[in-house]
Formats: C-alpha cells, sequence, structure tokens
C-alpha cells in the first residue's frame, strides 16, 4: 500500500508567503478602489448640493438678500452659505422726505398702515380710487395675484384677510408698459405692528413684481414681513426710511452687487469637499 505524499511544513509555509505577496497589494488596490468611489460620491453629493443652493439664491424669486452666514443640514453634510456685499458697486435708495417734502417712490398701487389705527388703507394710484374700503385688520394678510387679461391689460386680483377671514376682493386693470414691464407696489408702514403681515403672491405674467416696504423713521422695531411668491419674478425694496418731521433724510446707500459662497463639509471629518462662488445683482 503506498503512502499518501502531502505538503511539507516549508511547502505551505512558502505557499503562505507566495499568497500573502499576492494578495497584500490586491486588498490594498480593492481598498483604495472602494476609498475613491466613496470620496468621488462624496464629491458628487457636494457638487450637486452646492449647486443646488447657489441657484436657489441666485435665481430665487422673491430677491431679499442681506449681509448674512447660514448652515444647513443635509444629512452627512454641512452647507455653508454666505452672502456679502462687493464693495464699489453700491447705489443709493430713492430720497424719502418729511411731510411738506416730496416722495420720489411712485408706484401703482399703495397700502398704508397709519398710526394709531389697525386700519389698513388702499389706494389705486393710476386712477385715485380706493381699492379696500378702509377697515379694521388685526392679522393683515394682503393676497396679489397677477394675470394676463389681454395682450393690452393686466388683471390684478387683490384679496384683504385679517387672519384667516377673508374681508374683501377686488380686481383692477392696468395697461401693459412694454418699454418699463413693472408692477409696481407701495406699502406705507407707520405703526408698530403688533402682528406679522403676509403678503401672498402670484404673477402669472412676463412682468416684473417691485414690492416697496417704507417705514417712518421714529419706528424702532423692524415691522415683521412675510412675502410668499408662487410664481413669476418678484422683487423687495426693504429698509426705506421716511422721515416724519419736515426734514429730509437720504437713505443709507444699499449694495446691488452680492458674492454668494456655498461651501460644503463632510459632517464627520470636517473636510472641505467643495467650494461654489457666484454673483447676485440686484438692478432696477
Amino acid at each position: 500500500m503506498k503512502k499518501k505524499k502531502g505538503f511539507t511544513l516549508l511547502e505551505i509555509v512558502i505557499t503562505l508567503a507566495i499568497l500573502g505577496i499576492i494578495i497584500a497589494p490586491i486588498s490594498n488596490l480593492v481598498f483604495t478602489s472602494v476609498k475613491t468611489a466613496k470620496a468621488s460620491e462624496d464629491k458628487q453629493k457636494a457638487t450637486n448640493l452646492a449647486q443646488k443652493y447657489i441657484e436657489q439664491i441666485k435665481g430665487g424669486d422673491v430677491t431679499v438678500i442681506k449681509d448674512e452666514e447660514a448652515k444647513y443640514d443635509e444629512g452627512r453634510f454641512w452647507v455653508n452659505c454666505s452672502v456679502k456685499p462687493v464693495k464699489g458697486y453700491e447705489f443709493k435708495q430713492s430720497l424719502i422726505n418729511g411731510s411738506n417734502g416730496s416722495d420720489s417712490i411712485i408706484c401703482d398701487y399703495e397700502f398704508t398702515f397709519p398710526k394709531n389705527s389697525l386700519i389698513i388703507n388702499s389706494l389705486n394710484r393710476l386712477d385715485n380710487r380706493i381699492i379696500f374700503s378702509p377697515q379694521n385688520i388685526t392679522k393683515p394678510y394682503i393676497g396679489i395675484n397677477i394675470q394676463n387679461s389681454n395682450v393690452e391689460k393686466y388683471n390684478i386680483d387683490f384679496t384683504l384677510k385679517d387672519g384667516d377671514e377673508e374681508k374683501q376682493s377686488v380686481t383692477v386693470s392696468k395697461n401693459i408698459d412694454e418699454k418699463e414691464n413693472k408692477i409696481k407696489i407701495r406699502f406705507n408702514i407707520y405703526r408698530e405692528l403688533k402682528e406679522k403681515v403676509i403678503i401672498d403672491t402670484s404673477n402669472e405674467t412676463g412682468s416684473i413684481l417691485e414690492l416697496y416696504f417704507v417705514k417712518f423713521s421714529t419706528i424702532e422695531k423692524d415691522p415683521e414681513v412675510k412675502v410668499i411668491s408662487h410664481s413669476g419674478v418678484t422683487r423687495q425694496y426693504k429698509e426705506i426710511l421716511k422721515v416724519e418731521d419736515d426734514s429730509s433724510s437720504e437713505n443709507a446707500t444699499n449694495n446691488r452687487i452680492y458674492k454668494i459662497t456655498v461651501e460644503v463639509q463632510n459632517k464627520k471629518t470636517g473636510e472641505s469637499l467643495i467650494v461654489y462662488k457666484g454673483y447676485k445683482t440686484f438692478l432696477k
């Protein structure tokens, strides 16, 4: 009977050594490939997030931007957004004089929150007619819906609510001006507001809706105003001061070009994965 020939200890050691020499670089290659694929995936997700946030800031319907920074939680990532004015590109806001002076912000429609009252006054400056009959409103809501009536006119539906309770609804018309192509609405805030004012807009036309918020210089607390834009282009001009007495004052300069920076960080490691930069301009 023949004896079965097995592996000697030396053969086993040599085999294991050869396998170790072969497997080590392969395992390193696999590990590196997995790590690279994961880093590439994170980089792509970070790029998508950066593009999403910078486009939201640059292309938002409601263009209200101040000098500010913000940090957003996006799962495995932090998204840091900063908006900074670019020096040397300022323009001065309109001049608002005292009660006996001139006022250069002329708009198509006007809503006024007078002193010592809960009334909201409204005026169609195109024909000098009242839009809503004056009444007390504690939780102001003003809806603005703009549509094309025909090739020559816009129809603008104004809705006034006190909280959820509808008080009045009025439709007015405005001739289309192809040269300017803007609808301007001014809000005069001449008293301290107890409740937030909701301005709910929908612009189904190719025009630009401009909202001007003017407050008395004697009001210490900034009015709380929330603008909701469902469609179309809406611009806001805030922090416009009106001097209450007979003197005149020029508002502080506003910046018309802002630098936008969006950085995406790995939340676990703190590594900066991508930085996007862009600019947004605010020109009338």
